[in-house]
């Protein structure tokens, strides 16, 4: 499981990276356009095509000039007859560009490229403070003998179409007599046939023993029986 956080972090971040490239690109680009552009008012004159790929053709008068060209943008609020910011290059009108079309481009893409790259060094950091808690909770070296209670699987995760199992255990503290629940990590097969078959009633867990909620289950044994 940790080793495919680890790739999706990779690769959330690495497009995060890029999407957030984009919408720099797109943003100073069409900042540099507007150093030589004029704003004006265009007239929506035709629609064509479906969906996302419209072709909407605009028409606009500059110095008694009328001109005519496909807007880069689309949305499905637009109609013919209808007004629309754009801008012009002064002097060449032809070259025009949507105002809302550039401004919302690289909005989209700075807003993913934002919101990916956090989403990456979550899944790679994840891993990083498991391990730590684990090796924490490892160099107290206080095990105990938790009740097994059963094998479920976990529909909240899943990979490849496949949802792991956990194994479930319970432990009465002779200190103060409180219940602990504790889950195993990810097991890619159901182990109750073998707990059954070998008469497994108990799972080793290491616990902190000032607090016995920190704990690490350890399945290492129930992993090489499933290969997992």
């Amino acid at each position: 499981m940790n080793k495919i956080l680890k790739i999706l972090g990779s690769i959330f971040l690495v497009i995060g990276i890029m999407m957030l490239s984009a919408g720099l690109y797109f943003k100073i680009s069409f900042e540099e356009f507007r150093k030589n552009a004029k704003e004006t008012t265009a007239v929506i004159t035709s629609i064509s095509g479906t969906g996302d790929s419209n072709n909407v053709l605009v028409e606009f008068i500059v110095d008694g000039t009328r001109y005519s060209g496909s807007l880069n943008y689309y949305n499905s609020n637009m109609y013919v007859g209808k007004e629309e910011k754009i801008y012009y290059q002064i002097d060449n009108p032809n070259k025009f560009k949507s105002k809302n079309g550039e401004n919302l481009l690289s909005v989209v893409f700075l807003i993913i490229g934002a919101v990916f790259p956090i989403l990456g060094i979550l899944f790679l950091v994840i891993p990083i403070l498991k391990s730590k808690k684990q090796k924490r909770v490892l160099s107290y070296n206080y095990v105990i003998q938790a009740s097994i209670v059963g094998c479920s699987i976990d529909t909240t995760v899943s990979i490849n179409g496949r949802c792991p199992y956990r194994l479930e255990a319970n432990y009465i503290s002779p200190l103060d007599g409180k219940l602990y629940s504790y889950k195993s990590d990810e097991l890619w097969a159901d182990v109750t046939p073998i707990l059954t078959q070998r008469q497994i009633t108990t799972i080793p867990v290491y616990v902190n023993p000032n607090n016995y909620a920190e704990y690490y289950m350890d399945i290492s044994a129930l992993k090489n029986l499933i290969g997992n």
